[in-house]
């Protein structure tokens, strides 16, 4: 894997959220000035970090959270663990690009009807260093006996 964007994680995540619940509830990746309807998730990237692993390989981790605003006025509780459970499930897996990645760290937390679910990918990348000319060529030279 050579290039990794944000959004391709991010729409890794959505795809993976809509095929599991067949359209039936709206993902958002905006924020949404007036709050998001019930029945909804909101889909956004919660923290990023790229570590050199070796010489130009680097892991870039995404922390994914999703928040699932429950649609369920009296079972709210009850149908947020059970979005949570299918959550853990699809989201183990997701493909960026070409690549399916594991996901990690799952996590869940429930409050006034709102789920928040975080979970990390890592992904490897490549960089190509740039060719600096001043890198090019080195100049030795040997003195023997103050020569």
């Amino acid at each position: 894997m050579t290039e990794v964007k944000v959004s391709s994680v991010i729409d890794g995540v959505c795809l993976a959220i809509t095929n599991a619940f067949e359209d039936a509830y709206p993902v958002y990746t905006d924020f949404v000035e007036h709050g998001f309807s019930p029945g909804s998730f909101y889909v956004k990237m919660g923290s990023f970090s790229d570590d050199l692993f070796r010489w130009n390989r680097f892991r870039r981790r995404h922390t994914m959270l999703i928040q699932y605003v429950s649609d369920e006025t009296t079972e709210a509780v009850e149908d947020c663990w059970n979005v949570a459970n299918t959550l853990r499930q699809v989201l183990e897996k997701i493909r960026i690009g070409e690549e399916l990645v594991e996901g990690y760290g799952f996590s869940a937390e429930m409050y006034d009807g709102v789920l928040t679910v975080t979970i990390d990918y890592d992904c490897f990348v490549d960089k190509q260093e740039e060719n600096d000319p001043e890198m090019n060529s080195v100049e030795t030279g040997v003195k023997a006996n103050g020569e």
